[in-house]
């Protein structure tokens, strides 16, 4: 989906290294891809499954992956039937060929069947455009130009006000001029 990744979380085997997350885009011809994004580095620990923050957009279609290792089944990969387990990897040539975010496309180096990444990304919508994930990153998520609370708009103390006129006017029930504030009360301030 188009969005924004906010985090990311790999599982790692008995031995680790440094990797960065990396976001990789359909690009050129089919089967070419071109990098979209890069993430932080992390060394996650051994034998544990690790989540790490981070705030990359995200489009329809782009696939999650790794700067790190060698490519093949070792502690970042791991066994899984064909053809439900592949990866691909572009950085074991020399000198590496390795994937520029917004660089040209390549082909991969190579796939490697029978074997995936145990590696997720979280994405949230962006609603605002403003590149802060909607759920967890932007307390206003219709204000580009603030990623802290919304700004004072005055609706729900004008509907506040408009409950008590209205229920005073038309001689409101306690029950029916509660509902009345609970959903002034679900404006925004």
């Amino acid at each position: 989906m188009d969005g924004i990744v906010v985090a990311f979380t790999i599982r790692v085997g008995a031995f680790t290294t440094p990797v960065t997350f990396r976001l990789v885009r359909p690009a050129g011809s089919p089967g070419q891809y071109t990098g979209a994004g890069t993430g932080p580095t992390a060394n996650p620990p051994a034998n544990a499954t690790t989540s790490y923050a981070t705030r990359l957009p995200t489009e329809v279609g782009d696939r999650v992956g790794i700067d790190c290792c060698n490519g093949g089944t070792d502690s970042f990969f791991y066994s899984v039937p064909a053809p439900e387990g592949s990866h691909s990897y572009w950085n074991s040539l020399t000198p590496p060929q390795i994937l520029v975010d917004g660089g040209p496309p390549r082909d991969p180096e190579a796939t490697n069947n029978g074997a995936a990444l145990a590696l997720q990304a979280t994405v949230e919508p962006d609603g605002d455009h403003d590149g802060f994930g909607d759920e967890t990153q932007d307390q206003c998520p219709t204000d580009a130009s603030t990623q802290g609370p919304c700004p004072a708009t005055g609706q729900r103390a004008a509907a506040l006000a408009s409950c008590k006129k209205r229920a005073k006017k038309h001689n409101w029930s306690r029950a029916k001029l509660r509902k009345c504030k609970r959903k002034a009360n679900l404006l925004p301030i």
